[in-house]
This record gives C-alpha cells, structure tokens and sequence, in this order.
C-alpha cells in the first residue's frame, strides 16, 4: 500500500493518470454522442474550469512570487498551497452565472 507522500511523486511514464483519461474520454465521446447538441456547453465548463485553474496559478504566482515549488525544492506545504488555489479558483468559475 503506498502512502501520500508516493502518491504525490512525479511517474514519468504518466500511469497513474491513464485510467482517469480513459475514464473521462469515454464518459465524455458517450455524453456527445447520446447529447450531441450540448457539445458547446460542455465545452464552455471545461473552458470555464480550466480558466479557474489558471486563474489559482496565477494568484499563486503574484502573491507567493517567493515561494514557488519546482521539481529541485518540492515543499509539500507549497504544492498543498497552490492545490488550493486552483481548487477554488476552479469552484468558483464552476459555480459562476
């Protein structure tokens, strides 16, 4: 059983992803197909989610300019930090009129 800190590691085969984009590719090619005509709304929330996304980067960037966490110094309380901003970053684009 791996821990946390395992989890966290960088795979740079990119199997541990591969599930969940096989997941969200086939949900996603079943909801267009059943759904054709809300293609244009799904692609406004991911647009809308992925904005939020950057947008928590970005604030992460301009408040913590000093405290950046790269691949040399991965400090977990900066990576848990800047998880958060793009998780609300990405909750409230979601949650947006």
């Amino acid at each position: 059983m791996h821990g946390l800190r395992d989890m966290m590691q960088p795979n740079m085969l990119g199997a541990r992803m591969r599930g969940v984009w096989v997941v969200l590719i086939v949900s996603t090619v079943a909801l267009l197909w059943q759904y054709p005509d809300q293609g244009w709304v799904l692609l406004s929330k991911l647009n809308r989610i992925a904005l939020g996304a950057a947008l928590g980067v970005g604030l992460d960037r301009a408040v913590f300019w000093y405290l950046r966490p790269d691949a040399a110094s991965a400090e977990p309380s900066w990576m848990y930090r800047r998880v958060a901003l793009m998780v609300g970053g990405m909750m409230a684009a979601a949650l947006a009129l």
